[in-house]
């Protein structure tokens, strides 16, 4: 049985989509983390959150493409790929 595990979208932070807003943000010295409502803390045990509320996934792939790379590395054709970060990105990242 072959294995494929997908991690990461780039920078995915309360300060900032991307590498390049998340570091700009860093610098600057932006926290992202909040304070919750007391209605969203029904239930919780903690009191803030680093909430990502501008993240769309759906906006950058859609749920098609991502699985198509899945598909590929699952597949007998990849078998002999190891180790290695697939960018399915549509072009937004060129490493």
């Amino acid at each position: 049985m072959r294995r494929v595990a997908i991690t990461g979208m780039g920078c995915v932070t309360p300060i900032g989509i991307g590498t390049e807003k998340f570091f700009r943000s860093l610098r600057e010295g932006r926290d992202g983390f909040l304070p919750l409502a007391d209605e969203e803390r029904v239930g919780l045990n903690f009191c803030c959150t680093a909430r990502v509320d501008d993240f769309q996934p759906d906006k950058l792939l859609s749920p098609d493409q991502i699985a198509g790379a899945a598909v590929f590395l699952a597949s007998d054709e990849a078998s002999a790929i190891t180790g290695q970060v697939l960018h399915v990105n549509g072009g937004s990242y060129m490493p």
